[in-house]
């Protein structure tokens, strides 16, 4: 039997007429997370035991959004009761909701001097109200670290350019949205 040799082939062959490639603009790459504010912000939810959905769901602007001081709260755990095929928050049994959390965002928005808070949350089928009145404590106790004086807070940080609060899914449940509400500076 006679060997009969391979041509491998190593790429596709480039035509003739083509123009060589451009590389990707500045702002379409991402850069990996380790600048020192992004560092000081995962120091800061790691101390408070805080999650964020840039976390939990594996955002690949975390970089770029923690050196920027931007961060989106996920209150009421890391583990979601629903299984939405789109979604990458762990799914599960959750564990009881930290008590302790509302004061910990707010002592969380206060350290990292934030202008603009955003609280979303994992969906909480096991808790009887979906989580409305941990969402409204947590509102709450947010808007008590804010001390208006003129738009300012009392370390010359400007206060929240928005105070309607980020919504969970409290299917069929007004009461649960109201309580929500409710936990908003103005009650609207």
């Amino acid at each position: 039997m006679q060997a009969v040799p391979l041509n491998f082939i190593r790429g596709r062959k480039a035509r003739v007429d083509e123009q060589p490639r451009q590389p990707k603009p500045d702002w379409l790459k991402v850069r990996a997370p380790g600048s020192e504010n992004y560092l000081r912000l995962k120091g800061i939810m790691r101390s408070l035991g805080l999650h964020t959905v840039c976390e939990e769901a594996n955002c690949p602007n975390i970089g770029e959004c923690w050196h920027h001081g931007t961060a989106t709260f996920m209150i009421l755990g890391d583990t979601c009761t629903r299984s939405c095929g789109y979604c990458n928050v762990t799914h599960g049994r959750p564990k009881p909701p930290d008590e302790r959390e509302p004061v910990n965002v707010a002592s969380a928005v206060h350290a990292m001097a934030l202008a603009h808070v955003v609280i979303t949350s994992v969906d909480r089928d096991d808790l009887g109200d979906f989580g409305a009145a941990h969402f409204a404590r947590t509102i709450a106790e947010t808007y008590g670290c804010f001390a208006f004086h003129s738009g300012l807070l009392r370390n010359g940080v400007p206060g929240p350019e928005d105070d309607h609060p980020a919504h969970g899914e409290f299917p069929k449940q007004v009461a649960g949205v109201e309580a929500v509400l409710a936990g908003s500076v103005h009650g609207h």
